[in-house]
């Protein structure tokens, strides 16, 4: 395949951007930039008394409302104000615009889509946290329960030098107890290529999950966890209920 020129390349980028004017002073700027749900990264060409400017009519903010993202405190205040400040972003009353001349509209648009890319991502820090908070009640509760008998972070180095295989819980035994906390479809995942793997280098073990929320976990993924699994908790609430019991049962718990 041959070079492209650079005109032709020109073409191309400015294939995937459609232009809708709405009036003299409005152009919908349409592009393939969007939130992680697919919708649109809203971006508007307006003109005022000042000159041209584009906008995202408050849309970024509205959009991420929807998830109970909170930008006035915390780090991720400081990150948004970081933000705006590199890419030249003013945050009018919950709009976002950036000012720009004529002869670098492409620079600004760009500028501007990569600002607003950033700041759809702070969705995910709240995501993130939500995740580890879970991870953290779960492993309080382990350690609340079993004390100095459990090890955290548990790699298997002999067979795994790698550490690619960690388990969240681990009870050394002649028969080894593995627990782990389940947030999320990956840590889902993750945990069942874990056991198979555990129970290949293992004659015997128990293996324990407790899930965040097992209804808000794929019913494919959750139920092939569950088949290698011995013993699952729909959620912490009933693992701290009836997990003692359990342990109780296999003499991991006095």
């Amino acid at each position: 395949m041959s070079m492209m020129t650079e005109r032709e390349l020109r073409i191309k980028i400015c294939e995937v951007l459609n232009l809708i004017p709405e009036g003299e002073d409005r152009i919908v700027i349409a592009s393939p930039f969007t939130f992680e749900d697919g919708d649109s990264l809203n971006v508007i060409l307006k003109r005022n008394e000042h000159g041209w400017y584009l906008t995202d009519e408050g849309h970024t903010f509205m959009h991420l409302s929807y998830d109970n993202i909170e930008f006035d405190k915390g780090n991720r205040k400081e990150i948004l104000e970081n933000i705006l400040k590199s890419h030249y972003i003013k945050n009018d009353e919950g709009e976002l615009r950036i000012r720009i001349r004529e002869d670098f509209i492409g620079e600004a648009f760009f500028t501007f889509i990569q600002g607003l890319s950033k700041i759809t991502d702070l969705s995910m820090l709240k995501r993130e946290r939500i995740k580890s908070l879970f991870l953290e009640e779960f492993k309080e509760f382990m350690k609340s329960l079993l004390g100095r008998k459990i090890i955290f972070d548990y790699i298997n180095r002999e067979q795994d030098p790698a550490g690619k295989y960690k388990v969240d819980c681990y009870i050394p035994s002649e028969k080894p107890v593995f627990i782990f906390g389940i947030p999320t479809d990956n840590k889902c995942r993750d945990t069942t290529i874990t056991l198979l793997t555990f129970n290949r280098w293992l004659s015997q073990s128990t293996s324990i999950v407790v899930f965040e929320d097992m209804d808000k976990i794929s019913r494919g993924v959750r139920s092939r966890l569950t088949d290698v699994s011995d013993k699952s908790f729909s959620n912490l609430e009933s693992a701290k209920e009836f997990m003692p019991d359990y342990l109780r049962k296999i003499e991991v718990l006095a």
